[in-house]
């Protein structure tokens, strides 16, 4: 259905006065031509400030999806029955399981395969070369091939999320695969950053960042460096003397990407070191996985520093996943209200993850 109409922003991911008719499993869309929701409930309206042409847009897309879902073949109703699936749409995900550079070719396929995971960016690696020149140039085609795509966004900050989301497009990032390649430049670093480069990612224990257990000289250097530039070092290491020493960094801002059963083994140093700002926690799960640790751990560690996400989430099958996202749900809900668990429900799917990125 989804391809047919190219619904491809939802609101299930936000309390309203409309959800709990989406709760007793009521399909619903949101249509609006008026931008924010305050404006359009606005009772001072008269026809000289509606747009018009809008509405009629508006209109006509509302028929063709009635008249869709009037003739659909099956139950419009999730898994069939009255489950109450509020959390269909997840967030705003970001891929960071690299995409090869292959897909930047098929970006519609990829793009259609997103939309539907609530994946709004993917991330594509910059090859490991010692040659400068090297290391340049592969950024150089990264970056054409991700601006001639018609699908695709060349990722800046937060707000590519809602741009990508409106146009039916699909943010793209370039990231910097471990720090060998800059061979202790600082210029080079610095460059990339500004050039668009937004993520360092740190996947080895042996990275030149690290001395021993412990940041070195250059790897205290680089971090500097990204702070400066606004970059974001992001890493899945799950050491805690090194995640000691990346917390104990102070200005730049780390994304630290968990298994459940690995932030459960850390519990209590996330609880004392995930202190600062500029830091969040992202569990990665898969659809076999329980739920219960990820609630466990949004009560133990500081609020707003949590997001949840799928590993290698555009090659999981969808149906799994809002499976799960709806087991977490109930799982709250059987413990909490419904006012409390959409509150944490947004905020570890959604508004975290905004939050940081646009720091």
């Amino acid at each position: 259905m989804s391809k047919k109409l190219k619904l491809y922003r939802g609101s299930g991911m936000f309390g309203s006065d409309h959800a709990y008719f989406v709760e007793q499993g009521i399909p619903a869309f949101y249509v609006s031509s008026t931008g924010d929701h305050p404006f359009y409930h606005r009772f001072e309206d008269d026809p000289s400030t509606l747009n018009v042409e809008a509405l009629q847009v508006v209109g006509e897309r509302c028929v063709e999806l009635l008249t869709v879902l009037a003739d659909a073949p099956g139950s419009l109703l999730f898994s069939g029955n009255r489950s109450g699936c509020f959390f269909y749409l997840f967030g705003d995900q970001i891929d960071f399981s690299f995409q090869p550079a292959t897909t930047l070719a098929k970006a519609d396929s990829l793009r259609d395969r997103a939309i539907p995971a609530a994946v709004r960016c993917v991330v594509y690696p910059l090859p490991a070369t010692a040659d400068e020149h090297d290391l340049f140039a592969a950024y150089d085609v990264l970056e054409h091939q991700i601006l001639k795509g018609s699908k695709l966004l060349r990722f800046k900050n937060s707000a590519s999320f809602d741009e990508a989301a409106s146009g039916a497009k699909l943010c793209a990032a370039i990231a910097l695969n471990g720090s060998e390649s800059l061979h202790q430049n600082t210029a080079r670093a610095r460059l990339l950053c500004r050039a668009g480069v937004n993520w360092l990612c740190l996947r080895s224990s042996q990275d030149p960042v690290f001395d021993g257990r412990g940041l070195s000289s250059w790897g205290r250097t680089l971090l500097q460096t990204w702070a400066e530039e606004s970059g974001v070092v992001e890493t899945t290491l799950a050491d805690s003397c090194q995640l000691s020493a990346l917390l104990a960094f102070d200005s730049a801002k780390l994304l630290l990407r968990l298994t459940p059963a690995q932030a459960m083994d850390l519990q209590d140093f996330l609880a004392q070191r995930l202190v600062k700002k500029q830091s969040l926690l992202i569990l990665e799960t898969t659809p076999d996985q329980p739920v219960e640790p990820v609630w466990q751990l949004y009560d133990c560690l500081p609020t707003g520093q949590l997001h949840v996400a799928f590993a290698k989430t555009l090659s999981t099958a969808d149906e799994g996943k809002y499976q799960w996202v709806q087991k977490l749900y109930k799982a709250r809900l059987s413990q909490h209200g419904v006012a409390k668990t959409y509150t944490a429900m947004t905020q570890v799917m959604a508004d975290n993850i905004k939050n940081f990125i646009g720091k």
